[in-house]
């Protein structure tokens, strides 16, 4: 499964840095492996799984995470 984000390019210098730590030192190795990478203006995450379940917490992590930093930034951003 794959996670794509576009947004501008501080925002997703943030995330992506955010994001690499997470994926870095997943849950559960032996069951989830995630990857990602970053373009000027996209943000790739790519998440493999041994079965479904694992499939599900992982992206569920990872979009939550996403949401989290997104919503701080612009949070941030109204100050």
């Amino acid at each position: 499964m794959s996670i794509e984000i576009a947004e501008g390019e501080k925002v997703l210098r943030a995330i992506c840095e955010a994001i690499s730590l997470e994926i870095r030192s997943p849950p559960n190795p032996d069951r989830v492996y995630a990857r990602s990478s970053c373009t000027d203006h996209m943000l790739f995450i790519e998440i493999y799984a041994q079965d479904i379940p694992s499939l599900r917490a992982a992206l569920n992590s990872y979009l939550y995470l996403l949401h989290t930093a997104i919503r701080s930034l612009e949070m941030l951003a109204k100050r």
